[in-house]
C-alpha cells in the first residue's frame, strides 16, 4: 500500500469513526410555545426542527420517511418529510380531543379522549374504532410498539389490544405527579425500553415491563406528543461525511 493510499484509508477511517459517533434521529416530539416539530436523539437532546404551521400539535407520530402531526384546535393532521415539508393534510370533525397520535400498519391512531380512531394514513378516513382503558382522566398519548398500542394516562402506561380495545398489560408511569397531566407522550425506543416525555421538558426513559426507570433528564421543551423513528435515521451531515469516506476510497480505486 502506497503513502498516499494509506492516508486515504486512514482519513476515510477517521470520516467514518466521526460518524459513528455523530448523534442519529432517535425520536421526534411535537411542542407548545414554539410549536415545532423537533427531531432528538436517544437522550432526548433536540437536533433539528421545523414549523408545524399550526398552534399547539398534541401527536406526532411517524414510519421513519413521513412524520403526521396532530393538532386539536383545527382537528388536522398534517404529514411532513424529515426536512419539514408539508406533504399533504387531512382533518374535519370527530377528533377535536385529540390527546395523542401514533402511525400503525398504514393506519394513524389518534387518542381522542378515552377512546382511540383509527384512520387511513394518506385520507383520513375513519376505519374502526375502539375504547381505551378505564381511567378517570383521558389518555395523553399512545404509541404501538408492533403488538401492543400502549397509551399514557393518569398513573400507568396500558398496553392495549389495537383490535379490541382491552387492557393486556399495566406498568407504572413514571412521569405521574412530576409532570403536567402525568405525561404527555410515549414511545417504544426499543423491545425493553420506553421513552416519556412531558411538558416541562422532563424525560425518562423506563423499563418497559415494569416501568423502572432507567435514566432522566430536562431538554427544556414543552412536549406534547413523541414517537421512536423507525430504524434510526442519520442527521443528513452524518450522510455527508459518511458519503464522502466512501468516495475518497472510490477514487483512490478508480485511479489504480
Amino acid at each position: 500500500m502506497s503513502f498516499k493510499t494509506t492516508k486515504i484509508v486512514l482519513a476515510a477511517a477517521a470520516v467514518l469513526s466521526f460518524s459513528s459517533a455523530t448523534a442519529f434521529a432517535n425520536l421526534v416530539s411535537v411542542t407548545w410555545g414554539d410549536n415545532r416539530v423537533h427531531i432528538l436523539d436517544d437522550t432526548f437532546n433536540n437536533l433539528s426542527s421545523f414549523a408545524v404551521g399550526q398552534t399547539n400539535p398534541n401527536g406526532v407520530g411517524t414510519d421513519g420517511s413521513t412524520i403526521w402531526v396532530g393538532t386539536f384546535i383545527d382537528s388536522t393532521v398534517r404529514a411532513f418529510d424529515f426536512s419539514g415539508n408539508l406533504l399533504y393534510s387531512w382533518g374535519g370533525a370527530g377528533f377535536g380531543n385529540l390527546q395523542g397520535l401514533d402511525y400503525m400498519n398504514g393506519q394513524i391512531a389518534i387518542a381522542n379522549g378515552n377512546q382511540i380512531q383509527f384512520r387511513n394514513a394518506l385520507t383520513g378516513a375513519l376505519n374502526s374504532t375502539i375504547t381505551g382503558p378505564n381511567i378517570t382522566g383521558t389518555i395523553e398519548g399512545i404509541d404501538f410498539d408492533g403488538t401492543l398500542l400502549w397509551a399514557i394516562a393518569d398513573s400507568n402506561l396500558y398496553g392495549i389490544n389495537p383490535l379490541t380495545g382491552a387492557t393486556v398489560s399495566t406498568i407504572s408511569n413514571a412521569a405521574a405527579g412530576v409532570c403536567s397531566f402525568d405525561g404527555t407522550g410515549n414511545a417504544s425506543m426499543s423491545p425493553t425500553r420506553m421513552g416519556l416525555a412531558c411538558s416541562n421538558g422532563n424525560w425518562f426513559i423506563v423499563n418497559s415491563s415494569n416501568g423502572a426507570i432507567i435514566s432522566s433528564g430536562n431538554n427544556g421543551l414543552q412536549m406534547f406528543g413523541l414517537d421512536h423513528v423507525p430504524g434510526v435515521v442519520p442527521e443528513p451531515g452524518t450522510l455527508a461525511l459518511l458519503g464522502l469516506g466512501l468516495g475518497f476510497l472510490g477514487l483512490r480505486r478508480a485511479r489504480r
